[in-house]
C-alpha cells in the first residue's frame, strides 16, 4: 500500500508508474500528471485507488488536445478535491468507467489568455508554438508551465521590450526637464542688474548642478520605476543695452532607471547643446519678457531585461538623437514690493532611436526596430518673487506654480523580432498627460557681478508619477 501526502508523479517527463496494492492519497497529497504531444503519464494501481487532495496537470513540452487516460485501478474510491492545470490547458475530468480516470484536454491559445499589452507577442507565439524546437522550444516549454492567467501574462510581458519603452518616455521627459531648467534661467535674467555700471552690455557665465529623483507609476502593461538623475547645465551669454540676452549652453546628465516590479533596469547618458535668447526691458522692473531656446544632442541607453521564468537576462546598448525647442513669455507686474509674473509657453522634444539587438538570452533576445517619438507641451505658470535689499547683498525668494499639458501622449509601438523567430509589436508607454510643478528658490546677489541660487521643484504628474529636483546655480558677470 502506498499513502501519498506529498506529490506522486508517474515519471520524470511522461512516464508509467505501477503500484502493486492499494494507493491512498490524503487531502494534503498531489498527483502530478504530465501531458505531452499525444501521450501522457499513467498511474496503474492493482488494488484500490482511494482519492482526495489535488490533481495537478502540467504540459511536458508541446501538448496537443485530446483524451488522456491517467489512472487505471482495480477499484476507484473517493474523488480529487482540486483540479489544477497549467493556464494553457482547459481540462475536464472524465470518470465514465469504474476503473479508469481520463482527462479531456483542450489547449488554450496564448492570445485568448493575453492581456492587451501582450497580444501582439501572443498572436505570434501561437503561430510558432506547434513547431518550436531547440532553445526556442525549451523557452516556450517553460512559459507553458504557468499555472494561472496572471502568471502566464507575467511571463509574456517579460519577453516584451517594456524596459525599452519605459526608457524612451523617461528620456523624453528628462529632455523636457532640461529645457524647463534653461527656461527658468532665462526668466530670471535681470538686464537692469547686469547693466548697472556697464550700460554697453555684459558677458556672463553660469552653471547649474542638478539632482533629481522621479517615481513612475505602472501604466497598462508597464511596470512602475524609480529614476535617479544627476546633471550639469552650463552656459555663456551676453546681455545688450537694450535688454536682449543671447547665449549658448550645454548639458550633461546620467540617470539610472530601475523597475519596481521586476529586475529590469536602464542607464542613460545624455549630452546636449543649446542656443537661446531672452528679452526684457532693462528700464523697468516689470513688463513684458520673452525667451526662446533650441538645441539637440545624443543619448546612450544601456538596458537589462530579465526573464524570470526562464532564468535569463538580456543586455543591450543603443543610441538616441534628441532635438528640442521652447518658446515662452510673460508680463510681470510690480505691486507693494512683490512681483507677480504670469507666464505661458510651448516646449517640443523629438527623439529618434536607432535599431538595436539584445544579447545574452539566446532565443529570447530581441531585435528592436528604430523609433521616432515627439512630445509637445503647453505651459501656463505664475511666479511670485520679492527682492530684499540687505547691507552687503540682496535676496530674492521666489515661489512658482506651473501647469503643463501634453498634446502627444501616445508613443510609437515597439516593433521587435525574437531571435527564436517571429515579429510582433508592443504598445509604447504613454507620456504623462498633465502635470503640476511647484517650485521655490532663493537667489543671492552679490554686487552686480555674482549671484547664486538654490532651487527646489516638486513635480506631480498624471498616472501617479512624482518627481523632486534640487538645483544649485552660480553665475558670474564680466
Amino acid at each position: 500500500m502506498v499513502t501519498n501526502s506529498g506529490t506522486v508523479a508517474p515519471g520524470h517527463s511522461v512516464g508509467h508508474l505501477t503500484i502493486a496494492g492499494d494507493f491512498i492519497q490524503t487531502s494534503g497529497g498531489t498527483l502530478e500528471i504530465e501531458i505531452g504531444d499525444g501521450i501522457g503519464d499513467l498511474l496503474t494501481v492493482s488494488g484500490t485507488a482511494d482519492l482526495a487532495g489535488s490533481l495537478l496537470v502540467l504540459p511536458d513540452g508541446y501538448a496537443s488536445a485530446g483524451s488522456y487516460t491517467f489512472l487505471e485501478a482495480g477499484t476507484i474510491a473517493g474523488a480529487f478535491d482540486n483540479l489544477v492545470s497549467a493556464a494553457v490547458f482547459s481540462v475536464t475530468l472524465n470518470d465514465d468507467t469504474a476503473s479508469t480516470l481520463s482527462l479531456d484536454l483542450a489547449r488554450n491559445s496564448y492570445l485568448s489568455l493575453a492581456a492587451p499589452h501582450n497580444r501582439g507577442l501572443a498572436d505570434t507565439l501561437d503561430d510558432l508554438r506547434p513547431t518550436a524546437d531547440s532553445d526556442f522550444g525549451a523557452l516556450l516549454d517553460r512559459l507553458d508551465l504557468a499555472l494561472s492567467r496572471q502568471a502566464l501574462n507575467d511571463g509574456l510581458a517579460a519577453l516584451t521590450p517594456r524596459i525599452h519603452g519605459l526608457a524612451s518616455t523617461v528620456l523624453i521627459g528628462d529632455a523636457q526637464e532640461r529645457l524647463a531648467g534653461l527656461r527658468r534661467h532665462l526668466q530670471q535674467i535681470d538686464p537692469a542688474m547686469l547693466l548697472e555700471g556697464n550700460p554697453s552690455g555684459k558677458i556672463s557665465a553660469w552653471f547649474d548642478i542638478l539632482g533629481q529623483y522621479n517615481r513612475y507609476g505602472s501604466d497598462g502593461g508597464y511596470f512602475g520605476a524609480r529614476e535617479n538623475l544627476y546633471g550639469l547645465l552650463l552656459g555663456v551669454e551676453r546681455t545688450t543695452a537694450k535688454g536682449l540676452t543671447l547665449g549658448v549652453a550645454a548639458s550633461v546628465s546620467e540617470c539610472r532607471l530601475e523597475a519596481r516590479d521586476s529586475d529590469d533596469d536602464s542607464e542613460i547618458e545624455t549630452r546636449q547643446g543649446y542656443l537661446y535668447a531672452a528679452w526684457r526691458d532693462p528700464r523697468r522692473v516689470g513688463g513684458l519678457h520673452l525667451n526662446a531656446a533650441m538645441g539637440g544632442g545624443l543619448s546612450q541607453l544601456d538596458s537589462e531585461r530579465v526573464i524570470p521564468f526562464a532564468g535569463r537576462k538580456t543586455r543591450s546598448e543603443h543610441d538616441g538623437t534628441l532635438l528640442g525647442a521652447t518658446i515662452g513669455g510673460g508680463y510681470a507686474v510690480a505691486a507693494g514690493g512683490w512681483i507677480f509674473d504670469p507666464t505661458v509657453g510651448l516646449s517640443f522634444v523629438h527623439l529618434r532611436e536607432e535599431s538595436f539587438c539584445e544579447s545574452g538570452a539566446d532565443s529570447a533576445d530581441l531585435k528592436i526596430a528604430a523609433r521616432d517619438n515627439d512630445s509637445l507641451q503647453s505651459l501656463l505658470g505664475l511666479r511670485l518673487r520679492r527682492p530684499i535689499q540687505l547691507t552687503a547683498f540682496s535676496l530674492e525668494p521666489e515661489l512658482r506654480l506651473e501647469w503643463r499639458h501634453e498634446f502627444n501622449r501616445k508613443t510609437e509601438s515597439l516593433r521587435a523580432r525574437l531571435a527564436g523567430g517571429g515579429t510582433f509589436a508592443t504598445p509604447g508607454r504613454y507620456l504623462a498627460g498633465d502635470g503640476v510643478r511647484l517650485g521655490a528658490s532663493v537667489k543671492t546677489i552679490l554686487g552686480d557681478s555674482v549671484s547664486g541660487m538654490l532651487d527646489y521643484d516638486c513635480d506631480l504628474q498624471s498616472h501617479g508619477a512624482t518627481g523632486h529636483a534640487l538645483r544649485l546655480q552660480l553665475a558670474v558677470a564680466f
